[in-house]
């Protein structure tokens, strides 16, 4: 029993000492994020660990654009009236070009024809402007005889009226009347004659062959005049019943009819003034519109002369953001008998003075970039060297979908050969920097599906057994984390997910 006893305590006092060599003898380290194998014993598990490095840690940029003259000038013809551009002459591409200095020529032929027409036209309606202004004069002095002369003819048409009425037609009836008689009282007479001369033949015993001769004589005389008395009233019959309200119809119709045509030139005169007056006032417009057409045509064709703004070289196209649209769209154009269009630029002259960079910004990365924001700038011309350079201004909206607008001064050195404008560039900042950062590799750093933003590491406890650990990450720089809490620069970090 007390050898037993001596055994148990005897393996109590040595088993700690034991246990702690073996722990010393499986311990690893490494410089960065050291790694290390650690074991309980022989049967226990071993886990591969490493250790949070405090170091630099900076995140850096690259965005690229284009190299923008600000004193560049994009020409097109300024023409509001005059849609024919015809190319009679274009220039070179890339030349050196003088201020004052022509660019481009067109074919202004048709434009002065077009000039000249309008000067004829407007001297062709100056003398009818002159004509419908005697015109006019005449009618205004002649207006007021012709209304007298109006009044006077509708003054006569009613006396003519009362004329026939009272005096003309009366007279033609009482005319007739006596026509009438007369044949009458001749029918009369002849009768009265011829019976007396019956009678006074009759007293005789023999009827001489002369007296027989003067009998039959006025036989015929009655005769002939009961013919003039049938015909009279046959006439007088037709006057009555026919002729005279023919007439009456006639002349009331007439009266009518020049009513209406006194009572329409009373309106058509005044309206025929009125009618002039419109017509000088419509040349009048006409006339402002020809000269403003004129002057419209004239100052387009001033505008039809394209020259130089400023010194510099000369490029086909434009540039936009720094980006040259090429010479391609413009082949067509730019050559003789080439159409272009008003207020289309299809030059730019750059005296390549004051250089900048304008880049295209990710939205992405809108909130790592500020104005004042200090980096280099690198041309694809001059790949090897890095100039430096500052943010300006970043556009409040994109300029395309996505894309922000970043305008990047340029400081040049002294003597430096300054690229031309549409140059590609690249401009590189720092967007984040920590100088004492703890960080961890994203290979150690694991997220669970259920979680949304919260990432953890597996740690060993004291009992050198795995542990989920919740950590607080910051910026990533390639497969770099920085991370803000939940760990410390010794804690040792499994490098792998344990599987249990």
């Amino acid at each position: 029993m007390k050898s037993k006893l001596t055994s148990l305590l005897f393996s109590m006092l040595f088993l700690p000492v034991v246990l702690a060599g073996a722990k010393d003898t499986n311990i690893g380290t490494s410089d960065n994020n050291r790694t290390e194998t650690v074991g309980k014993s022989s049967n226990s598990k071993e886990y591969e660990t490493l250790s949070p490095e405090k170091k630099h840690f900076r995140i850096d940029l690259t965005i690229d654009g284009f190299l923008e003259d600000s004193q560049a000038k994009s020409l097109a013809y300024a023409v509001d009236h005059w849609q024919e551009l015809k190319v009679l002459s274009a220039p070179l591409q890339g030349k050196e070009v003088k201020r004052g200095e022509t660019l481009l020529r067109l074919n202004l032929e048709r434009i002065r024809q077009e000039i000249q027409r309008l000067s004829n036209d407007l001297a062709m309606l100056d003398l009818n402007r002159e004509i419908l202004d005697t015109e006019l004069e005449l009618a205004e002095s002649l207006a007021p005889m012709k209304q007298r002369e109006i009044d006077r003819l509708e003054t006569y048409a009613k006396e003519d009226l009362e004329r026939f009425q009272k005096t003309d037609l009366p007279f033609q009836i009482k005319s007739s009347q006596m026509s009438l008689n007369r044949q009458e009282q001749y029918l009369s007479y002849s009768l009265e004659e011829l019976n007396q001369l019956k009678k006074m033949y009759e007293a005789d015993d023999l009827t001489e062959e002369t007296e027989e001769i003067i009998i039959q004589r006025a036989q015929n005389d009655v005769d002939q005049a009961k013919f003039y008395v049938e015909s009279a009233r046959k006439n007088f019959k037709e006057f009555n019943e026919v002729l005279v309200p023919r007439s009456e119809r006639s002349v009331m119709d007439a009266f009518r009819r020049e009513n209406l045509s006194f009572e329409a030139l009373r309106k058509i005169e005044p309206a025929q003034l009125k009618k002039q007056r419109l017509e000088r006032k419509k040349l009048e417009e006409e006339r402002k519109i020809l000269v403003n057409r004129k002057k419209n045509l004239e100052k387009d064709l001033q505008a039809m002369s394209m020259k130089s703004p400023l010194d510099g070289r000369l490029y086909w196209g434009t540039f936009e953001r720094g980006k040259w649209s090429g010479t391609d769209p413009f082949k067509s154009k730019l050559q003789k008998g080439g159409a272009l269009k008003p207020h289309d630029p299809i030059l730019t002259i750059s005296p390549s003075k004051r250089m900048r960079a304008r880049l295209n910004l990710p939205e992405k990365f809108l909130h790592e970039l500020k104005p004042q924001t200090a980096g280099t700038l690198k041309f694809s011309t001059s790949p090897g060297v890095r100039i430096e350079a500052q943010v300006v201004s970043i556009s409040e909206t994109p300029v395309t979908p996505g894309i922000y607008d970043v305008t990047v001064e340029i400081s040049f050195p002294k003597d430096f050969l300054l690229p031309s404008a549409g140059t590609s560039c690249s401009f590189s900042f720092t967007a984040y920097e920590s100088k004492n950062a703890l960080t961890l590799p994203e290979s150690v750093l694991f997220k669970e599906e259920y979680e949304q933003e919260e990432m953890h590491v597996y740690v060993l406890n004291k009992k050198n057994e795995p542990k989920k650990r919740s950590v607080e990450v910051g910026r990533k720089s390639g497969k770099t984390f920085e991370i803000l809490s939940g760990i410390s620069k010794t804690t040792k970090i499994l490098k792998e997910k344990p599987k249990t």
